[in-house]
C-alpha cells in the first residue's frame, strides 16, 4: 500500500461515524432547547451555545467521549449569580436540575466547573458562561467557596481556521493523528495541548505547508522529533488565546519512542517490507491504522518469505484504545513497587535497583504493586482498576508468555521475577468505560 493510501485510510478510520455525529448533534439541540426555555423562555435548539474543546476546534476523532459546550447566559442573570454563598455552585445546580428534566434516565451531575451528562458512548459537559465585551467568557468554578474565571475558546477556534486558510490544511489532520497516538499509548495529554503543540510545530516549518498524504509519515516523524526535544515545562501558551495549557505529565519519553518507531516504519517501507511497515505504524497509532493488504496472488510468496522466520509465540498484548471507549486522562496516578525477599528488609524498586551493580532484579523476588491512595481520593468514585503486565525479550517469546492482557483488578497487584527481560506493568483507572488515569513502571529482570 502506498504511503498516501495508508494515511488517507488511517484518517478515514479516525472519523466520527455518521450515526454518532447525528446522536451528538441531537443531544446538543435538546440541551440548548432546554436551557433556552429555562433562562430565556424560548425553546430554541440552536442559539446561545458554542461548541468548544476538540469538537469546536474540529480535531475530535471517533473514540472521543468528552464533548464540551458553552451555554451563553442572558446577561440579565449576571447580578443574580454574583451574590450569595457560592453562586457558582448555584448556577451549576440550576443548570443540572433543568437538564435532568430532559434526560431523566441519564446521570446528570455537577463536576466543579461543568454539568456532565453521561450517555452510552460519550458524555457532554455543559458550562454556563457570561460573555464579555472582548469575546471572552466568565465561567464558574465551584471549588472552595466559588469564583469566576475567564476562558477564550473563540480565539483558539479562530486560530485553527486562520491557520488552515493562511498556512496549511494539515493542522487538523495532524491533531487527529496525534490523538490516535495518545490513545494507543495512554499518554497523559489534553486535547488543547495536542492542538497547541501541533500548531507550534507546523508554525516553525514550511516543509509541510503544501504537501498531501504522501508526506504524512515524514510529518509525523518530524513532529515527534520536535516535541521529544522540547524542554520540560509546566504549561504552554494555547494557540490563539495564549492562555495557559497545563502539562499534566512529561510527554518527551513517549514522543522519543514514537519517533524511533516512525523511523523504523519509514525505513521498512523504503526497503519493501510492507508488513513490517504497517505493523510498526500500528504500534504508534493503534488499530485505526490499516493492516497490510495481501492480494491472493501475493499470499504464497508472503508465506514463503516468512517461513524461515516463523513466529512461534502468541501476541496476546492488549491496548487500552481497543478495549475501552476513549482515553481521557484527567487525574494523576503513580505505581509504587515494593521488592520483597526472605530475610531482607522490604525496599522500593528504585532503591533496590540503585544498590545493584547492573540495575536489574535477580530472579525469585516478590513484587508488590500498589497505587497512591491519596491520588485515588482525587478521582470520583465508581471507577474500576485494570492492570497489564507485559513480558518482553527472547525468553518471554520462547516460553510463549508475553502476556499483556488488560485485566480487572484491585488497588494492589502481585508478581514474581521469573525470567530475564525488560518487562513493564501498567495500571488504568476506568470510569464509564473511559480511561481517566494511567501509570506504568519498568521492571528490568536479570
Amino acid at each position: 500500500m502506498l504511503t498516501s493510501q495508508m494515511f488517507s485510510t488511517f484518517l478515514e478510520n479516525l472519523k466520527i461515524p455518521k450515526d454518532k455525529q447525528e446522536s451528538i448533534a441531537r443531544h446538543y439541540r435538546i440541551i440548548t432547547k432546554n436551557l433556552n426555555q429555562m433562562f430565556r423562555n424560548k425553546p430554541d435548539g440552536q442559539s446561545n451555545r458554542l461548541k468548544v474543546g476538540s469538537a469546536g476546534r474540529r480535531t475530535a476523532i471517533k473514540n472521543t467521549s468528552d464533548l464540551d459546550m458553552l451555554y451563553i447566559m442572558d446577561s440579565s442573570y449576571r447580578a443574580e449569580y454574583n451574590k450569595g454563598e457560592n453562586p457558582q455552585r448555584r448556577i451549576l445546580s440550576d443548570v443540572k436540575n433543568s437538564l435532568k428534566k430532559s434526560f431523566p434516565m441519564q446521570e446528570v451531575k455537577v463536576d466543579r466547573l461543568v454539568v456532565q451528562i453521561v450517555f452510552n458512548s460519550f458524555h457532554i459537559e455543559v458550562q454556563p458562561v457570561f460573555e464579555n465585551e472582548d469575546g471572552s467568557f466568565d465561567y464558574p468554578d465551584s471549588y472552595n467557596g466559588g469564583c469566576w474565571k475567564v476562558t477564550k475558546p473563540r480565539l483558539e477556534i479562530d486560530e485553527m481556521r486562520r491557520f488552515r486558510k493562511g498556512k496549511t490544511k494539515n493542522l487538523h489532520p495532524l491533531c487527529r493523528i496525534i490523538r490516535a497516538w495518545k490513545n494507543r499509548n495512554a499518554v497523559n495529554m489534553g486535547g488543547l495541548l495536542i492542538d497547541t503543540l501541533a500548531w507550534r510545530f507546523l508554525k516553525q516549518t514550511e516543509s509541510y505547508d503544501n504537501v498531501g498524504f504522501v508526506s504524512y509519515g515524514l510529518m509525523c516523524r518530524d513532529f515527534f522529533e520536535y516535541i521529544k526535544d522540547l524542554e520540560h515545562k509546566g504549561y504552554y501558551a494555547a494557540l490563539g488565546s495564549g492562555q495557559r495549557v497545563k502539562v499534566y505529565k512529561n510527554f518527551q519519553r513517549a514522543a522519543r519512542r514514537a519517533f524511533e518507531l516512525c523511523e523504523k516504519a519509514i525505513k521498512a517501507h523504503e526497503d519493501g517490507e510492507e508488513k513490517k511497515s504497517h505493523d510498526t505504524w500500528r504500534k504508534v497509532f493503534g488499530a485505526a491504522f490499516p493492516l497490510q493488504e495481501v492480494l491472493a496472488e501475493d499470499s504464497v510468496s508472503l508465506r514463503a518469505s516468512t517461513s524461515d522466520n516463523l513466529q512461534t509465540w502468541r501476541d496476546t498484548e492488549e491496548f487500552p484504545d481497543m478495549k475501552f471507549d476513549d482515553i481521557d486522562i484527567r487525574y494523576p496516578l503513580d505505581i509504587v513497587c515494593i521488592v520483597k525477599q526472605n530475610g531482607f528488609m522490604d525496599k522500593p524498586l528504585w532503591k533496590f535497583l540503585e544498590e545493584l551493580t547492573r540495575r536489574k532484579l535477580p530472579l525469585s523476588k516478590s513484587l508488590y504493586f500498589s497505587l497512591d491512595r491519596n491520588q485515588l481520593k482525587t478521582i470520583p468514585e465508581g471507577y474500576d482498576i485494570y492492570w497489564k503486565v507485559l513480558n518482553r525479550g527472547d525468553v518471554a517469546k520462547n516460553k510463549d508468555c508475553i502476556r499483556g492482557q488488560i485485566i480487572l483488578g484491585n488497588i494492589t497487584h502481585n508478581e514474581t521475577t521469573s525470567f530475564h527481560g525488560d518487562h513493564k506493568v501498567w495500571c488504568y483507572i476506568v470510569k464509564n468505560n473511559v480511561v481517566i488515569a494511567s501509570a506504568s513502571i519498568n521492571i528490568p529482570i536479570e
